[in-house]
């Protein structure tokens, strides 16, 4: 991407023509902008243009703003051209928890030793709590403190620490599970974005009784629309969608069927 501008922004005059340009063109590339944009303001000269709440506030974005969500079935799709050749492509480029975790468990070294020194950096700055440096040292201890968390909650997943409870989904699960005993009709298709195994062992945790709740695996088709997960959808005996989603209310849309 090339940018055309006939006179770059200086933000409040803390950055040179040619750091503005740099600047600019590291937010273009979305996947490598994090350590571009931290190794950036970490050097010893340009920490002090995060006085500006401009500066501040892009930097704040690029770290912690979770970016396009890729769909848990394509988690391990990769695009074949570069740029993308495709909408379908296109749409790969994006994460499933977002860029922060993402970069962390990719690469974490880059994020955690950056997000280090500019915590360092700002803390040399620090002179008087009624000084204009206060702004810069509450900013570098909140992106420090948001990384370290992030990485917590990744090393907690990973020594499986984590448990991920919805009683609102339950509620929904024990609701199916009922109906599938009640109704002789209706048959539940459960579709599972990983494997057969998981949702049988989801079955399991769950304490789904009904054989008629069946389980499936794969990526649904793109002509359901699928945006959302849980995603519900009503088809009739004779194939057709008879609700796809919105307005879906499973206790009176089985008793019509």
């Amino acid at each position: 991407m090339r940018l055309y501008l006939r006179s770059l922004p200086t933000f409040e005059d803390r950055l040179r023509p040619s750091d503005a340009e740099a600047l600019l063109s590291f937010l273009t590339v979305p996947y490598i902008r994090m350590p571009l944009m931290l190794a950036f303001f970490t050097s010893a000269d340009r920490v002090n243009c995060l006085f500006s709440d401009t500066l501040r506030s892009i930097l704040h974005a690029v770290i912690l703003e979770p970016g396009k969500f890729l769909m848990p079935g394509r988690w391990h799709d990769c695009p074949q051209m570069v740029p993308a050749a495709s909408a379908a492509e296109a749409e790969l480029l994006a994460t499933p928890f977002g860029q922060l975790l993402t970069e962390l468990s990719c690469s974490p070294k880059m994020p955690l030793s950056l997000s280090g020194r500019l915590l360092e950096l700002a803390l040399v700055l620090a002179n008087s709590v009624t000084s204009d440096t206060v702004g810069v040292v509450l900013f570098a201890i909140r992106v420090a403190a948001r990384v370290e968390s992030a990485t917590s909650l990744l090393l907690r997943a990973h020594s499986g620490g984590i448990r991920v409870r919805n009683s609102e989904y339950e509620k929904q699960n024990a609701e199916m599970d009922k109906l599938a005993n009640e109704h002789e009709n209706v048959t539940f298709l459960l579709v599972n974005l990983k494997g057969i195994a998981d949702g049988q062992a989801y079955k399991a945790d769950k304490g789904l009784s009904s054989p008629k709740l069946i389980h499936a695996a794969g990526r649904p088709p793109n002509e359901y629309g699928l945006k959302y997960i849980p995603h519900k959808t009503i088809i009739g005996k004779d194939g057709n969608i008879i609700k796809n989603f919105d307005g879906v209310n499973l206790p009176s849309d089985v008793k019509s069927l």
